[in-house]
């Protein structure tokens, strides 16, 4: 009877763990769009930050996931779930401009320029295309990314996983850029942010660049990568319990 006892002790202490291993969960933070809503042509310093916390007629605002049409889902906050692990979120992004300027261009004032449908890019005083990212522009940074819980599970966050850019319905399909200085190839018509638009990025950076090669497009979201990590349950309360008991026993 005594060598059965350690047995059941194992079987008890690991059995309240089994299950607790969760994979990642993916968010798609993208810029808001309202219609009339929104202003569609305002501009921002460096280093602005976009947030879902922005839900009223702000022009910074957040939504989650990528919906069918261009319709806002100002809901103030971004669910996830993760098998039995779930919550809320609140998510904020820092935007800036940065990179070098070609000879004889220069960022404005507020070089951050929301522009219609749920995108943003760069304004310069080159008179070009303002909002979209160009190749003589610099390029926009995408950092300062902090998630933020607001019910559910604990987790942590991974890392950026991929970027979703538009031409912004302007021009040929020619545009090309890169991420991070890797080429992004896909690019969807409009400011819509759909998976068409979808470049993915490699190594769960906490940050990306954006530059333009050629033509010019916008920036229209951001995917980013979380993982839970669960609550003690009350079944790991309940093996502890029983430990004691046995341990009692014992003696």
């Amino acid at each position: 009877m005594n060598i059965s006892k350690p047995v059941v002790l194992t079987a008890l202490l690991y059995l309240p763990f089994s299950g607790s291993v969760n994979g990642a969960v993916i968010i798609d933070a993208n810029i808001s769009w309202a219609g009339a809503a929104r202003n569609q042509a305002r501009n921002f310093a460096s280093g602005v930050i976009f947030s879902t916390t922005d839900t009223t007629a702000s022009d910074l605002s957040i939504r989650g996931g990528l919906p069918a049409v261009n319709a806002d889902a100002l809901e103030g906050v971004i669910s996830w779930t993760d098998g039995a692990f779930s919550g809320t979120v609140h998510v904020a992004l820092g935007i800036s401009a940065t990179g070098t300027p070609d000879a004889g261009v220069t960022f404005v004032a507020n070089p951050i320029r929301r522009g219609g449908r749920g995108a943003f890019g760069l304004e310069s005083n080159n008179g070009g295309n303002r909002g979209l990212l160009e190749p003589d522009e610099g390029s926009v940074t995408i950092d300062g990314i902090t998630i933020t819980q607001v019910s559910g599970d604990d987790f942590t966050f991974d890392g950026i996983t991929g970027i979703y850019l538009g031409n912004g319905g302007v021009g040929t399909a020619d545009e090309a850029g890169t991420v991070n200085g890797v080429a992004a190839t896909n690019f969807v018509s409009g400011g819509n942010t759909d998976a068409s638009g979808f470049n993915a990025v490699t190594g769960l950076p906490s940050s990306a660049e954006i530059d333009a090669t050629a033509g010019e497009f916008s920036i229209n979201g951001v995917q980013l990568q979380i993982t839970g990590i669960p609550e003690p349950s009350s079944a790991v309360l309940l093996g502890l319990g029983a430990l004691g008991l046995l341990g009692r026993r014992r003696r």
